[in-house]
């Protein structure tokens, strides 16, 4: 991984965050069917390949470390004893071996947290299914990555042709290190260059980056605290008249009566749901062919969030309704959005969110998804502009 990486605050938070009964990881659930002619040991192959491509994702070899007297946010740092074996193991089934039982324990496993003092991602492989299928369980910190960085990371690793590309490893590079000293050397010269050019303040600001130490002393880590202070400032009052000016335009439209009715109803009913949790966790999984569902979202003229949170409205009606605890309003939903542009594969956490309503006042399936349609596009519209006020190194809102 090179040099110390700061973690921003955002990836931070999720650290902060979590408690036993909240783990801040996330989780996904794989089925795989073998070929009914194969002969290998699934576990050990996998294993080796993701051996093999671990360089092409850093984040799978990084720990965390703390700043001294916590006075900043924590790094990832290359763990040098870092063992594959402590990260993708092999699990097994009780009978009677199905998908139902698999779930089970998954929900089980889901509910423990991750082992900070390692890097924060784990595998099980479960062999011995029924129809000579495997199950692939994996979890990551949230402050790792998001769900951008986990598609590209998932397919940087994956494969989708029964012979896994060969990836070669990079050359390795030596570590050279600074001194603060020498920094700050560099620094001035950095300075002198800066104000031999023409000035423009929002093309300085954003394209500013101070250098940093990377170590972990407490006087590097004071330096290099410096300088992010003094390289935020400096971004911020170059970007002060956009952000005053997205500023401007959520409270234009915050006092448009419409959006004020948009924001009335983004406020939940309470429900039998909302509940203090504890630690337990249960996990259940159905499959839905993805061409229908972007068959239906092109249909209805919505996009394919659309249709999954229909879907889930609809789980979440029927399960109230059989209770006779459906509140008479409609129901919302936190609905993560990316501001991570094209091509950006870094693993960390760029996102933004909105309030959606999910209709599960409205009985019928295809009126319901049109609700659904009409109120994310009035919520994206909300988010749009106020994720421009947070919005980082001039990356643009994607549409969901």
């Amino acid at each position: 991984m090179g040099d110390a990486r700061k973690l921003s605050s955002l990836d931070a938070s999720f650290l902060y965050l979590e408690t036993p009964e909240m783990p801040m990881h996330v989780g996904s659930m794989a089925i795989f069917r073998l070929p009914d002619d194969y002969k290998g040991d699934f576990f050990e192959e996998f294993k080796a390949m993701i051996a093999s491509r671990l360089h092409i994702a850093p984040i799978l070899k990084a720990r965390l470390e703390k700043a001294p007297l916590d006075i900043d946010h924590p790094s990832w740092v290359e763990d040098d004893q870092f063992d594959i074996d402590r990260h993708i193991f092999r699990a097994s089934l009780p009978a009677p071996r199905d998908r139902a039982t698999l779930e089970r324990i998954v929900g089980w496993m889901h509910a423990k947290l991750l082992n900070r003092a390692r890097p924060l991602w784990e595998f099980y492989v479960f062999e011995g299914m029924k129809d000579n299928e495997i199950g692939l369980y994996s979890k990551m910190h949230h402050a790792c990555i998001d769900g951008g960085a986990g598609a590209a990371l998932t397919s940087m690793i994956y494969d989708v042709t029964r012979i896994p590309r060969q990836i070669d490893a990079p050359a390795a590079r030596p570590k050279v290190g600074q001194e603060p000293r020498d920094i700050a050397a560099n620094l001035l010269d950095s300075y002198q260059q800066l104000w031999r050019q023409p000035f423009d303040a929002a093309t300085a600001a954003r394209n500013l980056e101070l250098p940093r130490s990377g170590k972990s002393d407490l006087g590097s880590i004071l330096f290099d605290n410096a300088m992010f202070q003094i390289e935020n400032a400096v971004k911020f009052v170059g970007n002060v008249p956009a952000m005053l000016k997205s500023v401007s335009d959520v409270v234009g439209k915050i006092a448009d009566p419409k959006s004020r009715d948009s924001l009335a109803g983004m406020m939940s009913p309470p429900t039998v749901l909302n509940k203090a949790i504890s630690s337990e966790r249960s996990f259940a999984g159905v499959s839905v062919p993805l061409s229908r569902a972007k068959a239906v979202a092109k249909q209805a003229g919505g996009k394919l969030n659309d249709v999954v949170l229909a879907i889930s409205s609809g789980v979440v009606r029927r399960y109230l309704l059989e209770r006779g605890a459906l509140p008479a309003k409609a129901m919302t939903a936190a609905v993560p959005i990316s501001l991570r542009e094209e091509g950006n594969t870094e693993a960390n956490n760029q996102v933004f969110g909105m309030i959606c309503s999910i209709a599960t006042n409205v009985a019928d399936p295809k009126e319901r998804l049109e609700t659904i349609i009409a109120q994310s596009t009035k919520s994206k519209e909300m988010a749009h502009q106020a994720g421009k006020a947070v919005e980082k190194g001039g990356k643009r809102l994607q549409k969901v």
